[in-house]
């Protein structure tokens, strides 16, 4: 596993080379750990902390959203969406349309089978350390199909704003649970 603080890792089997992955989400990472077709820094996403991943088994790539990386005097918040092919050890960025979230980090990320896409909620600017950080608490979908972000209006009372939360979807009951995380310098629920 890559060095640092583990925030959430999954397991993903590519329904392509039939080989068994773990995506490991690191607090703080310096550079990637991936072997061999690993991205360099010329037009490639950049190794950074906080992403929000989630893996697609119907094409065999892995997503790989927003992120923070640490400049020498402040922090840096990205939100562009890359693809890793498993297949073909390449990166890809595409350019969504759509209700695209802002700059942050720690967004907690659950993949929907049945709609072909992934919702993601919350996460964080970072400014300077972590006393500075607006936590949000929002919740896109994102589709695969169309490449779109949709910022969505879901009723009742939305747990409080955090970073780092992790997201599990129950396909059965159709219903997206998030657990835990931080706001400030705390652990929540």
């Amino acid at each position: 596993l890559p060095a640092g603080e583990i925030q959430a890792m999954t397991q993903f089997r590519s329904p392509t080379t039939e080989q068994s992955y773990i995506v490991a989400q690191v607090k703080y990472i310096a550079a990637w750990e991936l072997g061999t077709g690993g991205p360099t820094y010329s037009g490639e996403a950049e190794p950074r902390a906080g992403a929000a991943t989630f893996a697609d088994p119907v094409t065999g790539k892995i997503f790989y959203f927003a992120g923070v990386q640490f400049n020498g005097l402040t922090f840096d918040c990205f939100n562009d969406l890359w693809t890793w092919d498993v297949a073909t050890q390449a990166w890809t960025e595409l350019f969504p349309t759509g209700d695209i979230p802002s700059i942050r980090y720690g967004m907690a990320v659950g993949y929907v089978p049945s709609l072909n896409g992934a919702l993601s909620w919350g996460g964080a600017l970072k400014i300077i350390d972590d006393a500075d950080n607006v936590d949000y608490d929002d919740l896109y979908f994102y589709s695969i199909a169309d490449n779109t972000f949709t910022l969505l209006s879901p009723t009742g009372t939305p747990p409080d704003a955090r970073r780092y939360a992790l997201m599990v979807y129950d396909e059965t009951n159709n219903t997206m649970f998030v657990l835990g995380g931080e706001s400030g310098n705390s652990p929540t629920d």
